[in-house]
């Protein structure tokens, strides 16, 4: 923020130029990130995505409908998945070598092996415990926020967390930042 977006001016300036700086930032950041194209689309999607969500709240018809009332369980988990979808779609253009790589694999998405059962069902069941604990702590300030449990709840939620984490990244896996 000071070293990029109050330079460009912030938002002492118009409504437009305030958002042309937050997108700058957005896409200076995907080149933060490596001097590859995936990483710049992939700041852009974040810096779109974040303007939408910026000006989505002001349009009028969508506060008439009720769209911006205090959130209900339904609301709080479409929220949650459509943030959960977007984050892993946005994902792609980051873990990709190249931008053509990334459009083949969204080619290939809605394929019809899409469909069809995964052999590795474990992969889905290390996710489970995850997003049902934040599911349990959505309410907290932060997520991990557990002081206030039993010390032996405590523990255990450590070590099952630490055990599937240590069971799924049992493989070597390339440091994207290697190249600093």
């Amino acid at each position: 923020r000071d070293y990029v977006y109050i330079p460009l001016g912030g938002n002492r300036q118009s409504e437009f130029r305030t958002q042309v700086n937050l997108l700058i930032v957005f896409l200076l950041s995907g080149l933060w990130h490596g001097a590859y194209w995936t990483f710049i689309v992939w700041g852009a999607i974040h810096g779109v995505v974040f303007l939408f969500h910026r000006n989505l709240s002001t349009l009028k018809p969508l506060k008439i409908m009720g769209f911006f009332q205090k959130s209900t369980r339904l609301t709080g988990f479409i929220s949650a998945l459509t943030v959960f979808i977007y984050f892993s779609l946005s994902a792609v253009f980051f873990r990709s070598a190249t931008v053509s790589e990334a459009l083949d694999y969204f080619r290939h998405l809605w394929s019809p092996s899409l469909f069809t059962i995964p052999q590795h069902y474990s992969k889905v069941f290390i996710l489970l415990p995850f997003i049902l604990f934040e599911w349990y702590q959505r309410d907290q300030t932060h997520a991990l926020q557990i002081g206030n449990w039993k010390t032996w709840q405590r523990w255990v939620t450590y070590y099952l967390f630490m055990a599937l984490i240590s069971y799924y990244f049992t493989t070597e896996r390339s440091y994207i930042y290697f190249q600093f």
